[in-house]
């Protein structure tokens, strides 16, 4: 009987470090993926309102709670076997540059920096990382706005005041 016993438990080990092995495979999967921005569409990793905004806090989380005893720094030891985990949501990840309506939509300048980007720059993006976001404060907003128009003036675009 005691066989048995000692038969179920290592069952139950090896079933363990499976589901490990595999939900470390789809965190390092989708790090990844999303690293190398393999869809045009570029969706976000995490949803907006999630606590989690990187791929390392994920693995630090599942790891303080569903691992015990002694494993130390999980992320350490996944890079000293070659997988880094990199990616991390910002603002601007969860930016949504669709426009309903000109007049409020382009208030903060990121959505005339994208436009700038995909007119001027075939769509890589060369000023959106340089957007402050949330853009909640006058201050913010208008910075954006200044680095789009001076990204307009150096592609030789003609601007005009309207009266």
């Amino acid at each position: 009987m005691r066989a048995l016993g000692c038969a179920a438990d290592a069952a139950l080990d090896e079933a363990h470090k499976l589901l490990l092995r595999r939900t470390l495979c789809i965190i390092l999967l989708l790090d990844a993926a999303k690293e190398a921005r393999l869809l045009d569409a570029d969706p976000c990793l995490f949803r907006p309102d999630a606590r989690l905004k990187s791929t390392r806090a994920v693995v630090v989380d599942f790891a303080r709670v569903f691992l015990s005893g002694g494993v130390g720094d999980l992320c350490r030891h996944l890079a000293s076997l070659g997988a880094r985990l990199a990616h991390t949501q910002t603002a601007l990840h969860e930016y949504n540059f669709g426009v309903t309506s000109l007049a409020a939509d382009l208030r903060d300048g990121a959505r005339l920096c994208r436009l700038l980007e995909v007119l001027l720059d075939g769509g890589e993006r060369v000023l959106t990382p340089r957007l402050r976001l949330p853009a909640v404060s006058r201050t913010t907003k208008l910075r954006n706005t200044e680095l789009a128009l001076h990204r307009a003036l150096t592609a030789n675009a003609v601007l005009v005041a309207a009266h």
